[in-house]
């Protein structure tokens, strides 16, 4: 198995895309990688990070660093929270451009809502959105609850352009299995757990 470091890796392939990653085991896994995951080319740059909240009324706000987090809720439904995403997105870019990508999750959270086609319909508008908006960057969306599968979680991971399914070996050590949609490319690597 190839050992690779997640700042190397050219995944995602395209500006624009969609990068879905799951855990095989672990919760806090998937999560990770999607921080993780750059290209060392865009490290500089900074990321928003919009965490889907189930329980809040409002979005709040943080900045650390170079990764601006934003829990935005749920409650209003995916029209809502799409609304609320977009316009988060563009204020932080107005503020400090260029950023380097995008990371959504946990799509474990709306799995099992009252209207799970809703919800695929909100983050394949999102990314559609991002993609058409001329901003190049990809959107990482991480899924932390292994084993929990079901139509909206199958229908995101087809729609993704790249799917990461990662889980922690022994020691230190994360296995993945990396998909890239457009070539049909597959394969097994292990990297070092991310912080």
């Amino acid at each position: 198995m190839e050992i690779i470091d997640l700042r190397t890796l050219a995944v995602p392939a395209v500006e624009g895309s969609l990068v879905v990653v799951t855990n095989l085991r672990e919760e806090d896994v998937s999560q990770r990688v999607a921080m993780a995951l750059m290209n060392e080319s865009k490290l500089a740059r900074g990321t928003v990070h919009i965490e889907l909240d189930p329980i809040g009324r409002q979005t709040l706000f943080e900045n650390k660093g170079s990764v601006d987090r934003a829990r935005v809720p749920t409650f209003g439904g995916p029209a809502h929270w799409l609304r609320d995403s977009l316009d988060l997105c563009r204020v932080v870019l107005r503020k400090r451009p260029p950023l380097g990508r995008i990371v959504l999750g946990d799509l474990g959270l709306i799995a099992h809502t009252n209207d799970p086609r809703a919800w695929l319909g909100a983050v394949q508008a999102f990314v559609s959105i991002i993609a058409a908006s001329g901003w190049n960057l990809p959107v990482v969306a991480y899924d932390t609850r292994p084993g929990l599968l079901n139509d909206l979680r199958d229908s995101v991971r087809a729609l993704a352009d790249v799917t990461i399914s990662a889980g922690r070996m022994d020691g230190n050590l994360v296995a993945a299995t990396i998909v890239e949609r457009w070539t049909g490319v597959s394969r097994s690597v292990s990297m070092p757990m991310p912080q």
